[in-house]
């Protein structure tokens, strides 16, 4: 998709509180590659994944300092964060960290081992 798509549709692949981050990035991108084409853009391990097609160096150097900078930034509201892990990692600030963590049913198991005394 070109950027102005990918610009568009962002609210669909990434979490609002990244949405500044990507809208820079893809600002940034146009400058210097204004004909660029956006592969995906997501989030894997906690951390903006950002993939484009045939760009120039300059591009890639962006790419990878925006990829950085997500990891510090909460998915959800944009205040500084950091990688947060219960089942899948997300980076979250603290508030929506102990939101998820309140949010996340806790599953206890508790094993009763029966002992015979003789």
């Amino acid at each position: 998709m070109n950027l102005d798509k990918a610009q568009e549709a962002l609210d669909l692949y990434i979490g609002p509180g990244w949405v500044p981050l990507v809208t820079k990035l893809i600002n940034e991108i146009r400058k210097v590659a204004p004909e660029a084409e956006v592969l995906q853009v997501k989030e894997k391990f906690g951390g903006l994944r950002f993939y484009i097609g045939s760009a120039p160096g300059k591009v890639h150097d962006l790419i990878s300092e925006a990829e950085s900078a997500s990891f510090t930034i909460c998915e959800i509201c944009g205040n500084p964060g950091r990688p947060r892990s219960g089942g899948w990692i997300k980076t979250l600030c603290d508030e929506h960290a102990l939101r998820a963590t309140n949010d996340t049913p806790q599953v206890t198991c508790v094993i009763v081992r029966e002992t015979r005394h003789e």
